[in-house]
């Protein structure tokens, strides 16, 4: 599900049919068993991607999301608050307050996630961080660090051919990142069972699907890697897929890939 909001304030709306369509959808999703979160970010043109930039931005999200939690029954909150070119720098203590303020008003089963790239949850030699000396790196380490990760239920990395596409591309940052994070080796503890691997198989030849682009191939083999019972990282949460739409036109290759793996 979604979320375009700027600032504080979730504007979102249904994509496609009515309103009242919609409800029903997420009504049958929910009644099967399963939870419904919504997505707040991704990528934007500077100055207008979503940002938490102070207690005002905090009042704002809490405010809408009443409104968003009372009519459609969604579960949980994913943020992907992404700083294009340093325009709007979502402020760390300000996130982790709103990330307290929702565990607190909706309890321990809302799901709050988060869903960086791996450079904003890596050190920065700046201690304490800041924006100016270390830009994104490091930014969702702060936001982790003040929430508590017992306020955190998944972390999902945008782990997705960053490096090329193949296994030894993905171990190439991969392995020291998890290392780290799972290890706690600088100062950030992120549980093995809180983490999940991103994934963007968008065709299903490797090294076929263009620059930066990622296969299923490629994605499967990263999952089975580090995670699954054979693999480095056992108790692995999962993993997420970014693009739905992309895994259906190649015939759900990695979802069944992945489910596949013991």
């Amino acid at each position: 599900m979604p979320e375009a909001g700027v600032m504080g304030d979730l504007n979102w709306s249904p994509n496609y049919g009515s309103q009242a369509a919609y409800k029903v959808d997420v009504s049958a999703w929910i009644a099967s068993g399963r939870k419904i979160t919504i997505m707040v970010g991704g990528g934007a043109p500077c100055g207008s991607s979503p940002a938490i930039l102070n207690s005002t931005n905090v009042s704002q999200f809490m405010a809408s999301l009443a409104t968003l939690v009372s009519t459609y029954g969604i579960s949980g909150v994913d943020f992907d608050l992404e700083d294009q070119g340093g325009c709007q720098r979502t402020d760390p203590p300000s996130l982790a307050s709103l990330i307290a303020q929702i565990k607190s008003t909706y309890g321990s089963g809302f799901i709050v996630a988060l869903s960086p790239a791996p450079y904003y949850l890596r050190t920065c030699s700046t201690v304490p961080w800041n924006w100016s000396a270390c830009g994104p790196q490091g930014e969702y380490r702060e936001v982790i660090k003040a929430a508590g990760i017992t306020n955190i239920d998944y972390v999902s990395i945008q782990s997705y051919g960053l490096a090329g596409d193949s296994l030894a591309a993905q171990r190439s940052y991969m392995d020291g990142d998890l290392a780290d994070w799972i290890g706690n080796l600088t100062g950030l503890f992120i549980p093995a069972n809180k983490l999940n691997v991103g994934s963007w198989g968008i065709c299903t030849t490797q090294g076929a699907c263009g620059s930066g682009a990622e296969s299923s191939v490629t994605a499967i083999q990263t999952f089975q890697y580090y995670g699954g019972a054979a693999g480095v990282y056992p108790t692995l949460r999962g993993n997420y897929n970014w693009q739905s739409a992309q895994d259906a036109s190649i015939g759900w290759a990695v979802s069944a890939g992945i489910a596949a793996v013991p």
